[in-house]
């Protein structure tokens, strides 16, 4: 006979036992089922009782149209529910199962031989960043404190220090805090009219949704495009939809056929009889957790050229129309393979000319082919 145990996913992975003469113990989830299967199957007759670890993996697209409407929440909502359902596509299995328990998986679940990727007694090995603080600091990493950002200072208005001139923070060298503070300052701020923002993935307990919710309170014009689409993050990003809407910011959900990836957010001020636009760019989330874990960088700035194309950006977003015409900004698809090349040949041009010539490139994967061929070319013709 066979049974399938499914992990509860909303139990720690390790439990950590009563400490005996001055050792201390930790325990898998894992093992913890292992050692009760007598009492979990003890309504079945038998003689011994084996288990060995399995990882499903199942198709996790979405059956959705291409159209951005008030009814796509619902349909995410919808498609979401059956994700659980989903066609199975890899089995990450125990070697040491026996033949005929993978057989009997593999003809249940209608898997393919290349489906099969054999692994050991233990699987999700993601969940050890949560391996619990055993006390012993010879064992843990240092605690760093962030490093200051010049003479960025929170007990200064943020907007003030910006309107002198660019900062730039990298996390999670510098505290992401600064994000915070500039939204929070923008929420209360009597000058501040209107705050434009798009937003992939956000904590659970976004403060930025916070700040957000208090500016709308506070009479500013707030508009969120929340990507509703952001793999796995979908529940969570439909839930600060909702609550953002309950709290009268308006909510888009980007242009049919493609994800809004960007991170991006335009605050305007008036000053003098004038607006001034203050903009936040970043290459990571506006999420305060993973800004702990992921390098990224954030640029504040009041620069014209970029905030003017920042205006131009959010008022197509909030049409659900594909920015065109920028000057500064390289919005991908349509300018980023242009504007890449053009940067990359006048790097080769330097090379053949005999002048010094380099790149450097800061991302999470490379798998552009086209890509990768031009930057051999430049690697051929000397550039570093």
């Amino acid at each position: 006979r066979y049974a399938l145990i499914e992990f509860p996913d909303n139990l720690s992975r390790f439990l950590v036992l009563p400490e005996t003469n001055n050792l201390k113990f930790i325990i898998l989830l894992d093992d913890i089922i292992r050692y009760n299967l007598e009492d979990i199957f003890f309504i079945f007759d038998h003689d011994t009782i084996e288990a060995y670890s399995i990882q499903l993996t199942r198709d996790a697209e979405l059956d959705l149209d291409k159209e951005v409407s008030d009814k796509f929440v619902d349909a995410l909502t919808k498609s979401l529910q059956k994700r659980r359902k989903g066609k199975p596509m890899r089995l990450l299995y125990d070697t040491a199962m026996p033949v005929d328990m993978l057989q009997h998986l593999v003809r249940k679940m209608g898997l393919l031989g290349e489906s099969l990727i054999p692994g050991n007694r233990y699987h999700n090995f993601k969940d050890f960043i949560a391996f619990p603080n055993v006390g012993q600091p010879e064992l843990e990493y240092t605690k760093y404190q962030p490093l200051p950002v010049g003479d960025l200072s929170f007990g200064r208005s943020l907007m003030g220090m910006i309107a002198k001139k660019d900062y730039m923070i990298s996390t999670p060298y510098q505290s992401f805090d600064y994000v915070i503070h500039f939204l929070r300052e923008a929420a209360i701020d009597p000058k501040v009219k209107e705050i434009n923002i798009a937003v992939y993935r956000l904590a659970e307990n976004s403060r930025v949704v916070h700040a957000l919710i208090n500016a709308a309170k506070n009479g500013k014009k707030v508009t969120c495009l929340v990507e509703l689409r952001a793999r796995f993050d979908e529940h969570n990003n439909i839930f600060w939809s909702n609550r953002l809407e309950e709290e009268s910011v308006k909510v888009v959900y980007g242009i049919p056929g493609y994800k809004v990836h960007s991170k991006i957010c335009l605050v305007t001020r008036i000053e003098k009889s004038r607006a001034v636009h203050y903009a936040c760019l970043s290459t990571g989330n506006y999420n305060e957790k993973t800004a702990q874990i992921y390098a990224d960088h954030t640029l504040f700035t009041v620069d014209k050229r970029i905030t003017g194309d920042l205006v131009s950006v959010f008022k197509a977003l909030n049409k659900a129309v594909m920015p065109k015409g920028l000057k500064h900004l390289i919005v991908s698809p349509i300018d980023s393979r242009p504007a890449i090349y053009k940067l990359v040949d006048n790097e080769i041009k330097n090379a053949k000319a005999g002048k010094p010539a380099y790149m450097i490139f800061k991302m999470n994967s490379l798998a552009d082919e086209q890509l990768i061929t031009k930057l051999y070319q430049a690697s051929n013709a000397g550039v570093k």
